[in-house]
């Protein structure tokens, strides 16, 4: 049998971190604990006025992962000197999906479960949420508590990172729930997968599949000998709620945004600037004139409608790779973008032609496909 590969996951801000890997002996993970933020919100102006405090403080979600309509999330806290008090669930673009009732005890003490459910009592999509706690007290005064604007973000350093080929598996650990982006392909480029975009995870092992191969699943990326798998993680506000299912890509937002999105501008992480819901890897595809080519052939490269608009007021590069061997680069992409591929130089037969689109905002887009190369009539 042969061994797993243990990898040192680097992470890079607004780069690619190559993944070094060192045969080793597999090694048992073990999960951290989630920390939980002990503080709270309270108002300034109670305070300046000697007046009785309206704050909200020892807020807390058990369990963080629901499956929705199986499962509920609850939110507890201690709302002082409060009257009344709600918790709305926000998604990450800052639209409320749901408003719910928290009663408060004699002590202050409230509480509200979510079952998955937006207003409409329809499934939300899955993904990453959080709770905003707001409360009131009689005097009409009204305070809210939202973790995500000062927690999330940091790089997370990932642990037990290996790649276990006789069962097909990468395997990690993290430090606490994340956000977390997986990528396969080529030391020094071509990208040539994503496995994991960004995907809210909890905090402990996890283990995804992988068959070794790339995209188009024409190359058997796993036992290439210059293979590298990179790894980044970023971490959640403390008030995030995992909704668990497939994610499907994610489109326009329906739902005006009542909080800000969930982003933070003094982020130390750079994907954590600019907000993880429109955090997601662009769609390309390679257009060529016919499937048989030969001499010099145009070669069109155009972007998915639902990507283009941020790509090219981003900026973008796009890298060309034929046979895995870089053949032309653009620092200003453009979409559609056209180039002239020589192929007099290839043998007859099937060459792989690859595009990345490389973002500035550090986001990618890989497509692959088979040309065959015919000879050229003389």
């Amino acid at each position: 049998m042969r061994p797993v590969l243990v990898l040192s996951a680097a992470l890079a801000l607004g780069a690619t971190a190559c993944v070094v890997a060192q045969r080793q002996e597999s090694t048992t993970p073990t999960a951290m604990p989630l920390p939980r933020s002990a503080g709270g919100a309270s108002s300034h102006a109670d305070r300046e006025a000697g007046r009785e405090t309206l704050s909200i403080a020892e807020s807390a979600v058990s369990p963080k992962v629901i499956a929705g309509r199986k499962d509920e999330a609850t939110v507890t806290f201690l709302a002082t000197s409060a009257r009344s008090a709600h918790v709305d669930v926000v998604d990450a673009g800052g639209a409320v999906v749901r408003r719910l009732e928290a009663p408060l005890d004699a002590s202050g003490r409230g509480r509200a479960s979510w079952d998955g459910l937006d207003d409409d009592a329809h499934a939300a999509p899955p993904g990453s949420y959080r709770y905003v706690i707001r409360a009131a007290d009689a005097h009409g005064r009204e305070i809210a508590d939202d973790s995500a604007r000062d927690t999330g973000g940091d790089e997370l350093q990932v642990t037990d990172f290996i790649y276990d080929r006789d069962h097909g598996v990468l395997r990690f650990t993290l430090p606490q729930a994340g956000f977390v982006h997986l990528r396969v392909g080529v030391q020094g480029f071509p990208h040539l997968r994503t496995l994991l975009d960004w995907e809210p995870m909890p905090a402990g092992d996890h283990e995804i599949p992988w068959d070794g191969k790339d995209a188009s699943e024409r190359i058997a990326l796993g036992d290439h000998p210059s293979a590298a798998i990179v790894l980044h993680a970023a971490s959640m506000p403390w008030n995030t709620i995992i909704l668990s299912g497939d994610r499907e890509r994610a489109g326009a937002d329906p739902r005006a945004p009542s909080y800000p999105p969930l982003a933070r501008a003094d982020a130390p992480y750079l994907h954590a600037q600019h907000g993880f819901d429109r955090c997601r890897e662009i769609q390309a595809r390679i257009e060529l004139p016919s499937a048989e080519v030969s001499g010099v052939v145009p070669v069109r490269v155009v972007l998915d409608p639902a990507d283009a608009a941020r790509a090219v007021n981003g900026r973008f590069e796009i890298a060309i790779y034929e046979d895995l061997v870089s053949l032309f680069e653009e620092e200003d992409g453009t979409d559609p973008f056209t180039f002239m591929w020589d192929t007099s130089h290839l043998s007859p037969g099937e060459h792989l032609l690859t595009v990345n689109i490389l973002s500035y905002d550090d986001h990618y887009g890989v497509a692959t496909i088979p040309v065959l190369v015919k000879r050229a009539t003389p």
